[in-house]
């Protein structure tokens, strides 16, 4: 058994200086009333203990359901404490219960808490000391707005209390595994690649077994082994071997609520809702969001070899991709339990579509956001993006 959080706990001061939150599975940060819906209602069965929703076609146009205001209402102060020559790089970010924005920056290796427009403090900067981070991956807020961070290089998840003067610290039971998210009991869900398929030229698809590890006790159980994406292995003629992400396709999604795992199937057009003990409880099925893929695909990704020529093994590449594009790419939760999809993107571009289901699977309609932006919460009345610039900023939610 591994002890989960180190029994040690630190005081500290609180510093001053910008503080950045990066997250890659963020759940949305304020609940509230839900809206009446659009109307697209699924056709509910159940089959041994499984809910099946099956929204069947939508033939017409998606309503919208809430408008992301263009102008910011917010945005996080410029931080002060990037160490020269690193470059900010948010991950993720969410708003407390007190209306703190917290962010985290895998940049500068920081964790930063934001009053308007004021820096509170900042956690964590680069080493492998309490408190530190050697690499900054994910990040949520937890019960009583504890804000968990994980460093896959150090190994660790770091628990940050709401006024940052406790921590703690727990070694990940699985070296090889990366944190994905916290349900409401406070355990962590992990995700742990499986080996590779064996070696030879095709279609490759990937699989990750799914953890749930208990922080009070230290002991893991398996959740399930699923489905993590797919590659495409050639030869290129000379020799070497070419592995790159399938042509069009989608990693899959995952969100982390309370109590329930919502692991997505794009290519299906299913989402698996599952309990915290690996129980299958929900079954949605989507209608056909995401339409043909474009005839322009092999100059959208503009294979070009070292001696700038196309490879001789670019259409082999290409044929590997599906007959039609992903029905979504992200899912992100928010605190009323509604799904948000994210419209799948060719070029990986921001998602500027994202579709809303409620949490008995009706389709309550689209949300556009403003260009260029990437979601990273979505609350009763605020989302916060981030753009180019490296920037939290927050845009009035109306519905």
């Amino acid at each position: 058994m591994v002890p989960p959080v180190a029994s040690k706990r630190r005081r500290r001061a609180r510093p001053l200086g910008a503080v950045v939150l990066s997250a890659a599975a963020l759940l949305g940060a304020c609940a509230g009333d839900a809206p009446e819906d659009a109307g697209f209602v699924p056709v509910a069965r159940d089959s041994a203990g499984v809910q099946i929703l099956d929204l069947g076609h939508v033939s017409t146009e998606l309503p919208v359901w809430a408008t992301v205001a263009p102008n910011t209402e917010w945005t996080a102060p410029i931080p002060a404490d990037v160490p020269a020559g690193a470059t900010p790089r948010v991950m993720g970010a969410a708003t407390l219960s007190d209306g703190r924005v917290v962010v985290a920056d895998a940049g500068s290796f920081r964790v930063r808490y934001h009053r308007g427009d004021e820096t509170v403090f900042t956690v964590g900067g680069r080493g492998e000391g309490p408190g530190r981070f050697l690499s900054v991956a994910t990040m949520g807020v937890g019960r009583a707005d504890t804000v968990w961070v994980s460093d896959p290089v150090g190994d660790k998840i770091l628990l940050v209390d709401p006024g940052a003067e406790e921590s703690l610290e727990g070694r990940v039971p699985i070296p090889s595994a990366t944190v994905v998210g916290r349900f409401g009991d406070g355990s962590v869900l992990l995700a742990d690649p499986l080996p590779d398929p064996e070696p030879g030229p095709g279609l490759l698809q990937d699989s990750a077994r799914y953890v749930r590890w208990l922080l009070t006790t230290g002991d893991t159980s398996t959740v399930g082994r699923f489905h993590a994406g797919s590659r495409v292995r050639l030869e290129d003629g000379g020799g070497e071997t070419v592995v790159l992400p399938q042509p069009a396709g989608s990693a899959v999604p995952v969100a982390v609520g309370p109590g329930r795992l919502y692991l997505g199937r794009p290519e299906a057009r299913e989402i698996l809702g599952y309990d915290a003990d690996a129980t299958l409880r929900q079954i949605l099925r989507l209608p056909a969001l995401s339409g043909p893929l474009p005839d322009d695909l092999a100059a959208r990704y503009q294979l070009v070899g070292a001696d700038g020529t196309v490879p001789a093994w670019s259409g082999r590449y290409l044929s590997f991709a599906p007959e039609r594009r992903p029905a979504f790419s992200r899912i992100l939760l928010d605190h009323a339990g509604n799904l948000w999809l994210a419209e799948h993107r060719i070029d990986e571009s921001p998602a500027g579509v994202w579709w809303v289901l409620s949490p008995d699977g009706v389709l309550r309609g689209r949300v556009d956001l403003p260009s260029g932006g990437t979601l990273l919460e979505a609350g009763a009345a605020h989302v916060l993006l981030v753009n180019e610039d490296q920037r939290v900023h927050r845009h009035r939610l109306e519905r």
